[in-house]
């Protein structure tokens, strides 16, 4: 079966290569923006047939990394799998290992060479934003200890009062204690068992998709993949949210939320992640016109700088959506 459940057998692999064949693991983690880069990936993976990694490969190849390796290089083939991208939200501490990077290779991905991508935020900004994640998923609230009889239909939207957002900031058992489950700090334990590991495995593996520079993060995606500009135009905005900012919130509550950030080394992991995204920033070049979006922009001069493709690419947005809502049928 493919990733959509449809076979393509027209699709050549020199076509898959030409638009950016390369496998994909995306590091999905809520309030990142995640959703919204593995809905693009998805639309990619539409087009080309690609399968799609359960979490329950990725844990099992995780599991036992040697036995994968270990399978490919004795012939025992079955033993791994064949996808072409993992989009849910999975964990794999052991990833920043050489084996725990292998295991993913050869059991999920065949031997391939893949591409790791993950969605990086501001952790302060996260943890606010999670509150209100919470509040508007009344099935959630039971992951806050001590928070699930208090939160109401306005944490949905509205930036708590001092008492619950100081509960909130300060519950020692949900925001101290390292959990398996989804969670609005440590982000790096998705991929590795410590900070600084997972600094190290960022530095060396993995693409940084930053909420606070989407559009320059895709451009640079599409250059680092080697994608034609319309994978990337095609893709959803980032979505907006309704909720109060965290400017409205009381001051205690962030400093203690942002003392837990600190403490837990997600500071320092997303400062590695700007570092990162500035340094290839620093090496955007720009696109060959043929790969530009749409024939009033190919018979302009291409970006020079990733500031001008950001500004174009924003235009050439705003002008599918434009065509779009005129003429639905471009749609299907």
């Amino acid at each position: 079966a493919s990733f959509d459940g449809v076979v393509r057998p027209d699709l050549r692999q020199e076509q898959v290569e030409r638009t950016g064949g390369r496998r994909i693991f995306l590091w999905k983690s809520k309030k990142t923006a995640s959703s919204t880069i593995a809905s693009l990936l998805c639309l990619h993976g539409v087009r080309h047939g690609w399968k799609q990694a359960p979490c329950e490969s990725v844990s099992d190849s995780c599991a036992s990394p040697l036995r994968y390796v270990f399978s490919w290089f004795t012939t025992a083939v079955p033993t791994t799998r064949q996808y072409q991208v993992s989009l849910n939200h999975c964990i794999c501490p052991a990833a920043a290992t050489a084996s725990g990077d292998a295991a993913l290779k050869y059991g999920l991905f065949g031997g391939d060479t893949f591409a790791q991508v993950a969605t990086v935020r501001n952790p302060l900004d996260r943890a606010v934003s999670a509150y209100y994640w919470f509040g508007s998923q009344e099935d959630k609230w039971r992951k806050v200890p001590g928070l699930r009889h208090q939160l109401n239909s306005t944490a949905a939207t509205e930036a708590p009062e001092y008492n619950l957002a100081m509960a909130y900031a300060t519950a020692p058992n949900f925001f101290r204690k390292v959990t398996e489950d989804w969670h609005p700090f440590r982000n790096w334990a998705r991929m590795s068992r410590t900070p600084e590991q997972g600094i190290r495995h960022l530095e060396t593996h993995v693409f940084p998709i930053l909420f606070e520079e989407y559009d320059a993060s895709l451009i640079l995606l599409r250059q680092h993949l080697s994608w034609p500009m319309y994978t990337i135009l095609y893709g959803a905005e980032r979505q907006k949210t309704s909720h109060s900012s965290r400017a409205e919130w009381p001051l205690p509550a962030l400093r203690a939320l942002n003392t837990t950030a600190a403490a837990t080394g997600d500071w320092l992991f997303y400062l590695a992640a700007v570092k990162k995204h500035r340094r290839l920033a620093e090496s955007y070049k720009p696109p060959h016109p043929s790969t530009l979006a749409g024939p009033d922009f190919r018979r302009t001069e291409p970006p020079k700088t990733l500031i001008d493709a950001v500004g174009r690419f924003r235009q050439a947005r705003q002008v599918l959506s434009a065509r779009c809502r005129e003429d639905p049928l471009l749609l299907h």
